[in-house]
C-alpha cells in the first residue's frame, strides 16, 4: 500500500471499485474535507494509478483487506454481480466499528446472504445519478451533488452505523 503521510483529519474511508462512482466520490469527499484518507481497491494497478494521479485516493492497497483494515467507511463501488462477495469480505476485514454500504442498484440477493450480524455494520446504498461513460478517468466531485442518495438498512442494522453513514454522506 502506498501511503499518504500528511496528518489528516476526518474518517479513513476505503473505496472498493475506484471507478466513475468511487472515483467520484472520493473526489467529492477530498474536496469537501469530509475524509482523512481516501483508501483504494481495484482489480487494475492502472485503475489505481489514474485514481491517484486524479486525487480520488490518498493511498492505492494491493488487497481489498489492506484497504478495509484502517477503515471507518466501506464502500463496495464494483458491479452488482460482485458486490455480494465483496461486502463480506470487506465485513471480515474492517475494524468492528466500520460501517460497510454498497453502490448497487439491487439488495436482494445480498441481504438474504448477510448473516444478522453482517447485517449489525451494513447499510445498503443506492446513489441516483451518474454518467454516459464509464472509469475513473471520468470521475468528478461534482457527480453527487444534488443527487438523491437511498440508504437501504436492513432489520438488524445497528442504528449508529445508519447516523455514520448519513452523517458522511450530508
Amino acid at each position: 500500500m502506498s501511503d499518504d503521510v500528511r496528518p489528516q483529519a476526518g474518517p479513513t474511508i476505503a473505496i472498493i471499485g475506484v471507478g466513475l462512482m468511487g472515483g467520484s466520490l472520493g473526489l467529492a469527499a477530498r474536496g469537501r474535507g469530509a475524509a482523512g484518507r481516501v483508501l483504494g481497491f481495484s482489480r487494475s494497478s492502472e485503475t489505481l494509478a489514474t485514481a491517484l494521479e486524479l486525487g480520488a485516493i490518498t493511498a492505492s492497497c494491493a488487497t481489498l483487506e489492506d484497504a478495509c483494515r484502517d477503515a471507518d467507511l466501506v464502500f463496495v463501488a464494483t458491479p452488482v454481480r460482485l458486490i455480494p462477495q465483496h461486502v463480506h469480505a470487506a465485513l471480515a476485514a474492517a475494524p468492528e466499528h466500520a460501517v460497510v454500504t454498497d453502490m448497487g442498484s439491487t439488495k436482494g440477493r445480498l441481504m438474504t446472504e448477510l448473516t444478522r450480524q453482517e447485517q449489525r455494520r451494513f447499510v445498503g446504498g443506492h446513489p441516483l445519478c451518474g454518467a454516459e461513460t464509464a472509469g475513473v478517468i471520468h470521475a468528478t466531485a461534482s457527480l453527487y451533488r444534488g443527487a438523491t442518495y437511498f440508504l437501504t438498512p436492513g432489520a438488524h442494522v445497528d442504528p449508529g452505523a445508519v447516523q455514520r453513514l448519513f452523517g458522511f454522506l450530508t
